[in-house]
């Protein structure tokens, strides 16, 4: 019951702080555009609350194993209203380009609302740097808060530090909005946002693996709801062979293609375009670039590590004697009749005693 009570909470406690800041962000947008329509993108603070709803009434707050909805639903409010403040960021820094007038700075507050305003001044970027920062530290409190599920610690504490990993390469790529030759380009801007946006996506998976020290796949007995045991005894565990599924969607080797192709690929190529077309060369542009082509054939060389490891455990298995297989073929022994009995015996006497009833 506690425990039950305890997942209430975090469950709540996280989508409002999801929620929280989606309002924040939504906030900031509608009086940088001084238009209305944009309290719009809030609206998906209600498919968080129904989400919550079902996730709480109808799973018992567990959460998905695989993808958080709550996450998703975050970003698509969220995203667009920073996709409008780095917007209204580089106009801003066009206007400025064009006139030759460099003005400081001015402090800037949100507008009340029905009376209601916060004591925090920050001047146009200090906003959106906040804001697009803090969404990264929330992903990973969230990750945390949120009841576990179908994963062990030992699973949440490695998606965590991935997680971070994530969370300060992402951040890296607004590295390339120090440029003033990106920041003069309207469409590599908008480009640049878009494979930041897309890198978000990995956010709302949760791709973790359980292997043991042998490295074989260790299927754990339970429950579609309820919590993995953190310590399942030995004699318990169902070992099972890979088969062509399980090398095929091997969970690591799928992790690898999701941060190749959501975060590292796309983010190499918006700095190439960077170096060879815009010629920037600046030492923050190189030194990214050259860890993102090292991350990449690093990842190119874990996933053959993975696939040559699958074969191996594949080939020991099927190779493994097995009592039933080894076992030498034995006829059936005959059963002795009677008759043979008595042929077997040697002495008459002991044939009628044995005749006799």
């Amino acid at each position: 019951m506690l425990k039950k009570t305890w997942n209430i909470i975090s469950a709540v406690a996280v989508r409002v702080i999801l929620m929280v800041h989606c309002f924040l962000a939504v906030w900031r947008a509608a009086d940088v555009r001084n238009n209305d329509l944009y309290w719009l993108m809030a609206l998906t603070n209600v498919f968080m609350v129904a989400e919550g709803i079902f996730r709480i009434v109808k799973k018992e707050s567990q959460e998905s194993k695989w993808f958080s909805p709550c996450i998703l639903f975050y970003l698509a409010g969220t995203v667009p209203a920073i996709w409008i403040l780095e917007i209204d960021r580089l106009e801003k820094f066009t206007e400025i380009s064009e006139s030759a007038n460099i003005t400081n700075a001015q402090n800037e507050a949100l507008s009340a609302i029905r009376g209601v305003s916060l004591p925090v001044k920050l001047d146009a970027d200090t906003w959106v740097s906040v804001l697009e920062q803090s969404m990264l530290f929330i992903f990973i409190l969230a990750r945390w808060m949120l009841p576990r599920g179908r994963i062990t610690r030992d699973q949440l504490s490695q998606l965590l530090f991935v997680y971070i990993g994530s969370a300060s390469d992402v951040m890296e790529l607004f590295v390339v909005f120090e440029e003033p030759e990106i920041r003069s380009d309207l469409y590599l801007s908008y480009a640049t946002l878009a494979v930041w946006s897309l890198s978000l996506i990995q956010f709302c998976l949760i791709l973790t693996s359980t292997r043991d020290i042998g490295g074989k796949v260790v299927a754990r007995e339970t429950d579609l709801e309820a919590e993995v045991p953190e310590n399942t005894p030995k004699g318990e565990e169902k070992e099972e062979m890979p088969s062509c599924c399980d090398r095929v969607f091997e969970v690591e080797i799928w992790s690898l293609f999701i941060s190749m192709f959501l975060q590292d690929g796309p983010f190499l190529v918006v700095r190439l375009y960077s170096i060879i077309v815009k010629g920037v060369l600046s030492y923050g542009i190189l030194f990214f670039t050259a860890k993102n082509v090292l991350v990449l054939f690093l990842q190119f060389y874990r996933i053959i590590v993975i696939c040559k490891k699958i074969n191996t455990i594949g080939s020991e298995e099927e190779d493994k004697p097995t009592p039933l297989k080894d076992r030498k073929s034995v006829p059936p022994a005959k059963k002795a009749s009677k008759q043979s009995l008595i042929s077997n015996i040697g002495s008459t006497s002991t044939k009628n005693s044995f005749l006799d009833p």
